[in-house]
């Protein structure tokens, strides 16, 4: 598996396609969203992936509470 992709775009979503590093198009990509380039250089996109298999390991560094709180308006 390799770590880096490469987005072509003409601009167009249906112009638009996402490649591995060996310039095969990566399976699935339903959604590509960039998101506004940092003051820093870094571009982060979000790709959105259907119908892939996953293999997902997962530990906890770091646990803490989280306070979950209700707004409700309605008639005043």
């Amino acid at each position: 598996m390799t770590d880096r992709i490469k987005i072509i775009s003409d601009g167009t979503s249906m112009g638009t396609r996402v490649l591995n590093a060996d310039g095969a198009p990566v399976p699935g990509v339903m959604r590509v969203e960039i998101l506004p380039i940092e003051p820093n250089g870094i571009v982060v996109a979000h790709l959105t992936v259907g119908l892939v298999e996953l293999d997902i390991d997962a530990s906890v560094t770091e646990s803490r509470a989280v306070e979950h709180t209700q707004n409700v308006t309605g008639p005043q």
